[in-house]
């Protein structure tokens, strides 16, 4: 019997498999292999599969590249702009709001109403409906969303309005607000409705290519940072939007905590994104309230910001007229121009393979790049601005260079947190090719490269825990609140968590319950999330919480609100998690590739060409020391040791890049 983590990105399938003769990885291209061609094939020569975990970035990749199908959204009278009422984003930018899922063309009104107490003001009008739905379908919308106001309270009209839709349209996916998000603030539910209308059938396709060779329950990593049952995810994608990089966060906080690192930053770059997180005291940060693609969603996810610039990131000119990064990705299909597939857009991965920072053959040979195609790429783009390739690969190097470090100040610096302090950990194909750099910039001193860096999502889905979140609304002021029933309300909570890991098997003894109360000052947007420190909700357990809301609020903004303000508790929230034993990989002798590596001339960030050393990291022992300036090449990754930096392997194979001492 055999277990597989697999990932799939944007250009690469990784996976993990684990069997009795120890761990083994494998890295595929997705342009040249199916999912389920992979698993049918793992499984044919190792064994029969009796676990599959999962996680991948298909969705946020949708988003961040805003490749989405059309749909429309039904709403009521008078609310047809409703989207428009897009809250500013978290970073303070009021010239930037969050772009419009759904184009108004596609937006439908209805003359039904619901009273905020739930009570019919006006009914269903089926034929007013049906038109309606017509209409849309004659426009080729490929799903519909349902917002009606109040019906977090009740969502029996919207359900007679999906129905009444299927009477028409029986092909038509139809998603109620109701059963999205039954939570009060109209903006959020429709977003969150309009994006799960967006992204379920992107999500049902890649659980039907998996599915097709996995005979057992499929376990699938959410953003929260816990696994589940795909049964539970499928009609959910709010919950896995972020799925790839969790998977990865939590593999990396596991590594920082098994080496004694408390404070980290990670960095995971791949094919089309670069997400970043901020570590603390060794552990995973979570938030209820995520910035996506640069959409505000409400879902408990870990903390990850995600900007569209990864390897296979298009180099265009923005209508300002300025280069920029992404976020569209020629992906996989047909990938950067120095892939020889057909792409001739040019891409970060073919400004590294200019400047010699990528070998001639990737993923240990499978992929032969083509030196010729990338240079016509970026001499083509550069000729815009009167610039050879070499210089016009310097300028899209140092475009997404400034790109990420702007994401890891945006976790670290602009949240009061001085990066140097922290250690990095870099992930991804492309993360070690950046990350010495980017610790120049940040001013931090050491840059740890896991073992296998192509493949942390994998270890973070063996490392995970079961998890799932219970969440009841409440918006009451905490000076009325009845405490015993609120006491009743996490008694229900408790149940449906106990039912949730009865489902998966999980013993008593490695069951944990998090009770945390959502709390806001009055008035304000978004809201706090303060652990309850006792077993029951009591007079004095809420009073503590309370004062633990205003001291976080205190230390972060720099002021008091205590006796200004009265507080809200908004939502009760439960999370149940279900611990599993972490397994101890063993992995077999690396076997020395057969690429032949000769030093070659190297552009270094800063420095310009060096003549650089390439070192297989296969055959770098513990104890190891390589000066910079070198290149460590291995199957999943390539890491970049610029001069003054050097890298010395740790005693289970993780590299740790340091900065020469007196070199800042």
């Amino acid at each position: 019997m055999i277990k597989i983590a697999l990932d799939v990105g944007g250009s690469f399938i990784d996976v993990l498999l684990i069997s009795d003769q120890g761990a083994r990885t494998f890295k595929f291209a997705r342009r040249s292999h199916r999912v389920s061609d992979i698993l049918t094939q793992l499984i044919g020569e190792h064994g029969e599969c009796d676990s599959l975990q999962f996680s991948g970035t298909r969705l946020l990749n949708a988003l961040l590249t805003q490749q989405l199908p059309p749909i429309g959204l039904i709403v009521n009278a008078g609310f047809r702009d409703l989207m428009e009422s897009a809250r500013l984003p978290s970073g303070g930018d009021q010239r930037t709001f969050a772009r419009r899922l759904v184009p108004l063309e596609n937006v439908r009104e209805i003359s039904a109403r619901m009273a905020p107490n739930g009570d019919t003001l006006r009914p269903v009008d089926k034929d007013e409906v049906q038109a309606q739905a017509k209409d849309l379908v004659a426009l080729g919308v490929q799903g519909l969303a349902v917002s009606l106001l109040h019906s977090y309270i009740d969502g029996d009209m919207e359900h007679e309005v999906a129905q009444t839709v299927r009477e028409v349209a029986p092909d038509l996916a139809v998603i109620c607000s109701a059963s999205v998000m039954p939570e009060i603030r109209e903006y959020e539910r429709t977003l969150a409705t309009c994006l799960t209308t967006a992204l379920r059938p992107i999500l049902s396709d890649e659980l039907r290519e998996v599915r097709q060779a996995a005979g057992h329950k499929l376990e699938i990593m959410k953003s929260s940072g816990g696994v589940a049952f795909d049964s539970k995810i499928v009609d959910q994608p709010l919950l896995v939007i972020s799925s790839g990089p969790a998977a990865t966060v939590v593999g990396l906080c596991e590594l920082g905590r098994r080496l004694g690192f408390r404070d980290v930053l990670t960095l995971d770059i791949g094919g089309t994104s670069t997400d970043v997180a901020l570590l603390q005291d060794a552990k995973l940060p979570l938030v209820h309230t995520a910035d996506i693609a640069g959409i505000s969603v409400n879902i408990p996810t870990v903390d990850v910001f995600s900007i569209g610039a990864g390897g296979g990131s298009i180099v265009a000119a923005a209508p300002d007229g300025r280069w920029q990064v992404g976020p569209q990705s020629a992906g996989s299909d047909p990938g950067p121009a120095c892939y020889g597939l057909g792409g001739e857009a040019p891409t970060l991965t073919d400004a590294h393979y200019i400047l010699g920072r990528l070998p001639a053959r990737l993923a240990d040979g499978e992929l032969t790049l083509d030196r010729d195609a990338a240079w016509q790429s970026l001499a083509q783009l550069g000729a815009t601005r009167g610039l050879d390739p070499i210089q016009t690969s310097e300028g899209v190097l140092k475009i997404a260079t400034h790109a990420m470090v702007g994401a890891l100040r945006r976790v670290s610096v602009l949240r009061g947190r001085d990066p140097q302090s922290s250690l990095l950990i870099t992930a991804g194909g492309a993360g070690p090719l950046h990350g010495a750099e980017l610790a120049d910039l940040l001013g931090i001193s050491e840059v740890l490269v896991p073992r296998h860096p192509g493949m942390s999502a994998c270890h973070g889905l063996v490392e995970a825990d079961i998890r799932e979140d219970f969440v009841s609304p409440v918006q009451q002021d905490v000076e009325r609140l009845d405490v015993p029933a609120l006491d009743n309300l996490r008694d229900k909570l408790d149940i449906a968590g106990n039912i949730f890991l009865d489902e998966h098997g999980i013993a008593q003894a490695s069951r944990r319950v998090i009770v945390a109360l959502e709390l806001r000052y009055a008035g304000m947007l978004y809201t706090r999330s303060v652990e309850l420190r006792a077993d029951q909700i009591s007079e004095k357990s809420l009073a503590d919480a309370i004062d633990a809301f205003h001291g976080s609020y205190e230390e972060e903004s720099g002021h008091s609100r205590r006796m200004a303000e009265s507080v809200e508790l908004a939502n009760l929230r439960l999370t149940a998690i279900g611990r599993r034993g972490k397994l101890a990989l063993e992995f077999p002798p690396a076997v020395e590739s057969r690429i032949e590596r000769e030093p070659r001339e190297v552009y270094f960030f800063g420095h310009g060409f060096e003549n650089t050393n390439i070192l297989p990291r296969e055959s770098m022992t513990p104890g190891t020391v390589a000066p910079g300036p070198a290149l460590i090449e291995q199957l999943d990754a390539t890491t970049l040791v610029p001069p003054k930096w050097r890298a010395k392997v740790l005693a289970a194979g993780e590299l740790l890049l340091t900065k020469v001492a007196g070199e800042f």
